[in-house]
């Protein structure tokens, strides 16, 4: 038997990078108005940024082009 995982209902969107069409931005959220990730790609890299719920602090990983071969992404609910 296969273990089936359902996209949340907030993961509305299915999403496709086009690497010709840069720069892109994608956020993603729980539908509440706050901004849970926000995702930036361009020729040089990847920036994910987001607000710590915990602290209220705000956390940024930046990426150079040449850290990764691609990018993929996949919204799962634990609750």
């Amino acid at each position: 038997m296969t273990k089936t995982v359902l996209k949340p209902d907030w993961a509305v969107a299915t999403l496709r990078l086009d690497p010709a069409r840069f720069p892109q931005q994608v956020t993603y959220g729980k539908g509440n108005g706050a901004t849970d990730v926000a995702v930036t790609l361009d020729e040089r890299g990847a920036v994910l940024r987001k607000v710590l719920s915990s602290s209220g602090l705000p956390l940024s990983f930046a990426l150079p082009a040449r850290a990764f071969k691609g990018v993929a992404a996949r919204a799962i609910d634990h609750g």
